[in-house]
């Protein structure tokens, strides 16, 4: 997996969009911590210490990871629900149209970002952001992080990050 750490980025989306020429698709940007993470409609994202911060870049020109557009946010969420079945028995749901819920408890969020020159697809960033460790007060929603939910939950966020995403980073031609 090409992943960049970084400690500390406004946003992690903004990062790869302003570095997009020099990010390989399928690239991840990752960060400790994010001073300004929002989601849908600019509403800030709360992302402190201890969450999955990190935005992949999901085409660049004619190759894509999502070959389509409007199934981004689904594709994902479906994928990172699949993997936390899986290897931990937890039972999400999507809620459109960016979320994934545990019971009435927001657990992740996928941002997408697309930039077209003229009608062509010039570049597609994704943003997750996914409650781990960190505890989320105070938001507009109730919101739950994985450690609440999983009893004994010890996975840093390196190996959390390689489960959810590593055999799901194979880039095609469009």
């Amino acid at each position: 997996m090409n992943v960049l750490y970084l400690d500390s980025v406004n946003s992690t989306m903004d990062y790869a969009r302003e570095n997009i020429r020099a990010l390989d698709v399928s690239a991840i940007v990752c960060s400790r911590v994010q001073t300004s993470g929002r989601g849908q409609k600019q509403r800030s994202w709360e992302s402190p210490e201890g969450g999955l911060w990190l935005s992949i870049v999901l085409s660049k020109g004619e190759t894509v990871l999502v070959p389509e557009p409007g199934l981004i946010c689904s594709t994902i969420a479906d994928h990172v629900a699949k993997k936390l079945q899986d290897r931990f028995a937890l039972v999400t749901r999507f809620k459109e149209p960016n979320d994934l819920y545990v019971g009435d408890s927001k657990l992740m969020g996928v941002l997408v970002e697309n930039s077209f020159l003229g009608d062509k697809l010039e570049y597609s960033i994704a943003g997750v952001g996914l409650n781990v460790y960190n505890r989320v007060r105070n938001a507009e929603y109730p919101a739950v992080s994985l450690s609440e939910l999983i009893d004994d939950f010890h996975m840093s966020l390196k190996d959390l990050l390689e489960l959810l995403f590593k055999d799901w980073l194979n880039p095609m031609k469009n």
